[in-house]
């Protein structure tokens, strides 16, 4: 059975830490962008199912952050073909 990851982002107020999200277990990879103009942190994040994110949102609540979205990705039809056959429609 073919399994692909799910992809969390997430947009809150700057954060003092950020390396904390990498121990959080379940987090496969994480990525971060600050955007100072706009006064906001952009979050990636590649879990392993989705019960890391109620503690990727207490990591960022204890720091006083608030998040202004969140955007759930989940692979896509043509996403598992091309992981199941290796070439895309085209």
């Amino acid at each position: 059975m073919v399994r692909l990851d799910t992809t969390f982002r997430l947009e809150v107020d700057p954060l003092r830490d950020t390396a904390c999200f990498g121990q959080i277990a379940g987090v496969k990879n994480f990525s971060v962008k600050s955007d100072a103009t706009n006064n906001t942190t952009y979050l990636t994040f590649i879990l392993d199912g989705e019960a890391p994110v109620a503690d990727i949102l207490s990591a960022i609540m204890s720091q006083g952050a608030r998040v202004h979205s969140l955007q759930k990705s989940e692979p896509s039809l043509e996403d598992v073909f091309v992981s199941m056959v290796g070439k895309g429609f085209e």
